[in-house]
């Protein structure tokens, strides 16, 4: 048996020309001269027994011609073979029992020949098929008989010089037969590898010759032969020879171009799908591959060299993109389309192709109908094929690009994956197939370039609205492919992977994906006929599918779902009166709970919600919400797109009423589903929220909750505002009051029943979850954008809603939202019911505008009669003030103050709560003694001429019957208002009293005096404290009492009071409680607020000291600490000028309290029951801690002056005897104030001569003469600059003036 190392050694070339020209050659650069055989070698003395003959088919004729058994005559034997370039389809060698010797290929006459008839394009024909029938011819002879595969490289060298031969269809199908899978691939196997002449030292096979051969002929040409992809489907289910050479990769990849399909590039990490399973390196061998090659479970590891792996995170992308280094920059300019405007014909032919493979291959005999257009993916039952094995897998991983292969690919798909030893490969081909559904890269990026795809491939729908590249039928197939309860979880993982790394790729196809998986979930009819509409069980991966949208696109997938609702709601077929609404309800509403429930936190309701009514609002778009609602026909913006308005101006007015009973149906039910989420996770923190209202909660997630739920309640309020208006004009038949049902829906103010009409949902069980569902949902604030639109519906004509019923709404909404906001901590910013500063006077225009009285358009007045234009009515009126009241006590910052300088009838109700005084007129307004009977007097002659115009008003809209005020119907239930005038509260009743305990109750409820004594801007304390009738009044008069009741119930805010009402509450409490003829036990609650107020007094002053004992560079200081500081001293020195001695005595005792150290007084309950008299030394150490703050000039200029007009009546002369120490040892001579400080204590000492008696007396018996020695040395000191003074200024006296003059 001859081996293949002495067949090579039998047919050496050898050289026989030195001097050669170099030719490009698949290979490289080899001589242009080829190197010949020797004529020796003769392959005739090789017998054999049985003949060749060649068949030529010739337009469907098979001729057969006897080879020459002359092996001289070679020429002649070419001649014998009769072809046609323009007929010749194929040339197949075939072995018969008559002995036939085998010619000799003449390499040196072969290149001559091809040199001599350069110019004669079918001798060359002739020639090159000669060559190849020969080849062919050897190749079939028996196993010793070896092939003369140099003819090969006389091809290669042929191709060089013309390359446009090999382009004949004759030739092309002979080259192409080299490829195919027959016999004559087992024998090209056993052929020795030669070298290719480059001396490099590398290889080739016989196969990368044919290629290459073929590539040199066709690399010019922009349109390629269906042959190639016949050759090449061919070899990818075969033997695979050629198409993973990488020395045909060129070739191949030229090929590949005709599919269209791009690499793949998805990289998975397979350990954590497949974490106990290890990843097999194990690798079939090759003999194993060829008895393996019929059946279905067969993995062949040649098909496996690349590794894939899948990350399953939830947070970072699973998928990630790899390059692909087979090709480098040169190549890829190589690779061109070569088969453009072909694809339904290259369809054809490889359906034609994969299923003659199949029915050759199959052992049942049954075949595969790739035609199939059916898109039902139910599981099939049919058994596994034997042809479906991995090379066919990895053939159709490079069909992936062409729509009816992707729809051969998921027909069986579900069972390649579920198969383990197919699931590798399976996996493979599902990704590539994701990928070329996504959209693909513009045509100017090299298909193979992969770093371009990476930034390609990402969210193609930015960069181009272009949707014509998407595959419906194949997107469908793969959303509703469906797995055997016995598939393993890995195979769903990697499935709902690579859906959701397509999504995040392409965002176009979250409609579609959107679109089939509701259609599928609900069994809606997806398009309008119904031949072409087939109904599919429900797919268990919906859920699943629909979850990897919101993980890849949340926003875009939140769009899609609320259109497909939309759609379905507005294309379905059934009227609000037939029970097929509550049906389709029935499927939408559980199917939106379990795909909350299922997804959680990835799926935005609000979002969901704002989509479904075309409405949205954050707090991005304030500004420009505020600036839509002021236009009258808005524009689209960001707020809405008039999408839905746009659809629903299409439909019917039936269809119009059910999506709106639809929506007002779905969107409480969206919150409550968000609310039983939201309890579901925080069951501790709901408890704490629903049970135990006194506490305080800043929990972040129960305040994103109630924000989330506000924005959709805005939304909606929008959607009724600008939406309904347009859809139901003034003479529909809808009941107004069905708009007010839908309005309280929305907004959680209905019954309780309302909203468990469809199904009974939530449910009862277990025990309160009902209960908690809404209490949770009803208890949200609410925001002031919101409040705005709900007046303006109320002012809307088309709703003809009563204006009486808006603003119950209004207050009960108002007041749900204060008490949500009494669980809230005093640090959290609040951002409900706010409204900007510069939208405050058109909301309260807008809002009173609800109250006003209008009289009716058919009645005729006389000319000369001017109609009142403020008449009010009084109810709702009076409600309304309340309401602003409520809204001013809440936000006292803008529309608090806003109220405060514009409207003086709810300023009115803010000083009562500020004073405690609920009476008309307040304590605080009067201004003297004459005030009241004044006011009395005006408000009397204002309701005379009020009563006249309402009875007139009266007379004309009764007319003719006499009106007057014994059967009015108008009196008493509407008012003229002039809003710059306050007026007394008023209702049917007449009961005045009510109205005040009402305000009073709301006080106590929600805190609102609280709430106005924390705002510093303005300051409504001081405002009040400030006004001129109260500035001669004394301080502790009985009429400023409110104040002590005001802190006593807002000890919590006292570190936000005035420092004056502060000091104001602490003297007066001081002075109550030490004066022992009165028997008045201190209560805990002022005990706690006097504490309280002495610790921010202590921290002010300490503060100082810090401040002053830093301050080395002796810099004037100033800071909000010293300006605390100044107040309090200013107020207790100023209480040392009163006329009443006991409220000096008590100044100087809070002044000892406060500037004292000693943290034993701190607890000033047992201070106060010890305390019997001031001692003296208590005086002076106040004023050594005041001396400390000499640096302070403002300070020590107050306290002088305040001890120099304390002489002018101060009796105890200890107090006198220290103060004008004070002023001694602090005065400075060359102060011209302080000389006049001086002086005016002379001039008073001077007057009282009895007190300046007693005070030497006291000076000379208890202190030494401490007082006359400091006063003489003063004199002394201060006469001595004024003799030093005169010594250097001294006065000329001119002798010619008179002296008189001087």
């Amino acid at each position: 048996m001859m081996t293949s190392r002495e067949g090579l050694n039998r047919t050496r070339l050898r050289q026989t020309n030195p001097n050669v020209d170099p030719v490009l050659t698949p290979l490289g650069r080899i001589s242009s001269t080829v190197p010949s055989i020797s004529t020796s070698t003769n392959l005739n003395s090789i017998s054999s027994t049985s003949g060749s003959t060649t068949v030529v088919q010739n337009s469907g004729n098979v001729r057969v011609r006897r080879n020459n058994p002359n092996p001289n005559n070679n020429n002649n034997n070419i001649n014998n073979l009769e072809t046609d370039s323009n007929s010749i389809v194929d040339i197949v060698t075939f072995d018969t029992t008559t002995s036939t010797p085998l010619v000799i290929f003449d390499a040196e006459q072969f290149c001559s020949e091809i040199k001599a008839n350069r110019h004669d394009e079918k001798r060359l024909e002739q020639l090159i098929l000669n060559a190849i029938n020969y080849f062919i011819t050897t190749s079939k002879r028996s196993s010793q008989q070896l092939a003369d595969y140099t003819i090969l490289t006389f091809l290669a060298w042929t191709v060089s010089l013309h390359g446009e031969i090999f382009r004949l269809s004759s030739i092309l199908k002979a080259m192409c037969t080299l490829l195919k899978g027959s016999t004559l691939t087992k024998t090209m196997k056993t052929l020795p590898t030669i070298n290719n002449g480059n001396n490099l030292g590398l290889t080739t096979t016989p196969y990368t010759l044919v290629c290459q051969i073929l590539w040199l002929a066709f690399k010019d040409q922009t349109h390629w032969p269906d042959e190639f992809i016949e050759v090449y489907v061919e070899d990818a289910l075969g033997e695979q020879n050629w198409i993973k050479n990488p020395d045909c990769r060129l070739f191949v990849s030229n090929i590949q171009t005709a599919f269209n399909t791009r690499p793949c590039t998805w990289k998975l990490d397979r350990s954590k799908i497949y974490p106990i399973i290890p990843t097999s390196t194990a690798t079939t061998p090759t003999s194993q591959i060829s008895s393996t090659l019929n059946d279905e479970t067969s993995n062949d590891s040649n098909n496996n060299n690349e590794s894939l792996t899948l990350t399953i995170t939830e947070s970072e992308s699973s998928i990630q993109t790899i390059d692909d280094p087979m090709l480098n920059n040169t190549d890829n300019q190589l690779i061109i389309p070569r088969y453009e405007g072909r694809s339904q014909i290259i369809q054809n032919l490889l359906q034609t192709l994969l299923t003659t493979n199949a029915k050759i291959k199959s052992t049942s005999g049954s075949s595969i109908n790739l035609n199939s257009t059916n898109t039902s993916t139910t599981a099939s039952t049919s058994t596994s094929q034997p042809h479906e094995t991995d090379k066919l897998l990895y053939l159709l991983e490079h069909l992936c690009a062409l729509p009816d292969m992707r729809l051969y690919i998921l027909s069986r798909l579900d069972i390649w994956l579920q198969n383990p030893k197919l699931n590798r490969t399976a996996e493979k081909l599902m990704i590539t197939l994701c990928e070329n559904l996504t959209k693909p890269p513009p045509p100017s990026s090299s298909s193979s370039s992969t770093n371009n795809n990476n930034h390609l491939l990402t969210n193609g729908h930015t960069i181009n609205n272009d949707i014509s590249y998407i595959d419906e039928r194949a997107i469908e197939q793969l959303v509703n492919l469906r797995f055997k309860v016995r598939a393993s979880n890995a195979t769903s993982k990697m499935y709902i992977l690579c859906i959701r790394e397509m999504l995040k790729i392409d965002a176009n196809l979250v409609d579609i994906v959107v679109r089939f998986i509701v259609h599928n979930e609900l069994q809606q009819q997806i398009s309008n006929t119904p031949s072409t509409t087939i109904i599919t069980s429900k797919n268990p991966n919906n859920l699943s599918l629909l979850h990897a949208c919101c993980q890849s696109q949340p926003e875009h997938t939140c769009q899609s779902l609320a259109y497909t609702i939309q759609n379905i709601l507005l294309l379905t077929n059934v009227t609000t009166t037939s029970k097929d609404y509550d049906n389709l309800l029935k499927l939408i509403r559980p199917f939106l709970r379990d795909f909350m429930r299922y997804a959680k936190n990835d799926f935005d309701s609000m979002r969901f919600c704002m989509y479904l009514i075309d409405m949205h609002y954050s707090n991005n778009l304030q500004q420009q919400f505020w600036t839509m609602v002021q236009q009258q026909d808005p524009p689209s913006n960001d707020i809405t797109s008039h999408r839905l308005l746009k659809r629903l101006l299409e439909c019917d007015m039936s269809t119009r009423e059910r999506f709106l009973y639809a929506i007002c149906d779905l969107i409480p039910m969206i919150i409550l589903a968000s609310a039983q989420a939201f309890n579901s996770t925080n069951t501790n923190l709901t408890t704490s929220i629903t049970t135990r209202t006194s506490i305080t909660i800043n929990n972040d997630q129960w305040l994103l909750f109630i924000q989330r739920i506000s924005f959709i309640q805005c939304s909606s309020c929008l959607f009724f505002l600008y939406t309904l208006p347009r859809l139901f004009d003034s003479t529909s038949t809808i009941n107004p009051i069905n708009y007010v049902t839908c309005l309280y829906s929305i907004l959680f103010t209905a019954q309780v029943n309302s909203y468990l009409r469809i199904e009974n949902w939530p449910p009862e069980e277990p025990l309160g979850l009902r209960n908690d569902l809404f209490r949770l949902s009803s208890e949200i604030p609410l925001l002031g954008e919101t409040l705005y639109l709900i007046i303006q519906i109320g002012l809307t004509t088309q709703f003809r809603i009563n204006p009486s019923i808006i603003v119950d709404l209004i207050d009960l909404i108002v007041r749900r939202t204060l008490n949500v906001e009494q669980k809230f901590s005093n640090d959290y910013i609040s951002i409900y019911l706010r409204l900007p500063d510069n939208r405050c006077e058109i909301f309260l225009k807008k809002f009173f505008d609800l109250t006003r009285y209008h009289i009716p358009i058919q009645i005729q007045f006389p000319l000369t009669y001017h109609i009142p234009k403020n008449l009010f009515i009084t109810d709702i009126f009076w409600k309304t003030c309340l309401i602003c009241l409520l809204l001013a006590s809440h936000d006292p910052y803008i529309f608090g103050r806003f109220i405060w300088l514009s409207v003086p009838q709810i300023r009115l109700f803010m000083e009562m709560l500020l004073t405690g005084d609920y009476t008309y007129p307040p304590k605080s307004m009067i201004e003297t003694k004459d005030f009241l009977e004044k006011f009395y007097m005006n408000e009397r002659i204002k309701l005379r001429e009020e009563k006249d115009i309402i009875l007139e008003l009266e007379k004309y809209l009764a007319s003719p019957k006499i009106i007057d005020e014994t059967n009015s119907q108008l009196l008493g239930k509407i008012i003229l208002v002039d809003f710059q005038q306050i007026k007394r509260p008023s209702s049917i009743d007449k009961n005045e009293k009510n109205f005040y305990n009402l305000i009073q109750g709301f006080n106590n409820l929600y805190k609102l005096s609280s709430m106005l004594c924390r705002c510093r801007s303005p300051d409504f304390i001081l405002n009040i404290l400030n006004r001129k009738e109260q500035q001669g009044k004394n301080i502790f008069d009985s009429q400023t009492s409110w104040l002590t009741s005001l802190i006593d119930s807002n000890v919590d805010c006292l570190n936000v009071f005035p420092i004056i009402c502060l000091c104001d509450y602490f003297q007066h409490m001081i002075m109550i409680y030490n004066n022992k003829n009165i028997i008045n036990t201190p209560s805990k609650k002022t005990v706690h607020a006097l504490e309280t107020i002495l610790i921010r007094f202590k921290s002010i002053i300490q503060s100082v000291k810090q401040q002053i004992l830093s301050n080395t560079q002796k810099a004037p200081l100033k800071s909000s600490q010293i300006d605390d500081m100044t107040c309090i001293l200013n107020y207790f020195f100023n209480c040392l000028n009163s006329n009443i001695s006991t409220m000096r005595s008590n100044a100087w005792l809070c002044l000892y309290i406060i500037l004292n150290d000693n943290y034993h007084i701190q607890n000033i309950e047992n201070f106060l029951l010890k305390f019997d008299q001031l001692p003296e030394t208590y005086i002076e150490l106040i004023l050594s801690t005041i001396t400390q703050l000499k640096s302070l000039e403002q300070i020590q200029l107050l306290v002088k002056k305040t001890l120099s007009e304390t002489c002018q009546f101060e009796t105890n002369i200890s107090f006198l005897h220290y103060s004008i120490i004070f002023i001694i040892d602090n005065c400075h001579i060359d102060s011209n104030d302080d000389i006049i400080l001086l002086s005016n204590i002379s001039r008073a000492l001077n007057r009282r001569h009895s007190i300046l008696y007693l005070l030497i007396q006291y000076d000379k018996q208890e202190k030494n003469l401490k007082l006359i020695e400091k006063f003489f040395h003063f004199m002394i000191i201060m006469l001595i600059k004024k003799i030093q003074y005169s010594l250097k200024y001294p006065i000329i006296i001119n002798n010619n003036e008179n002296y008189s003059q001087i």
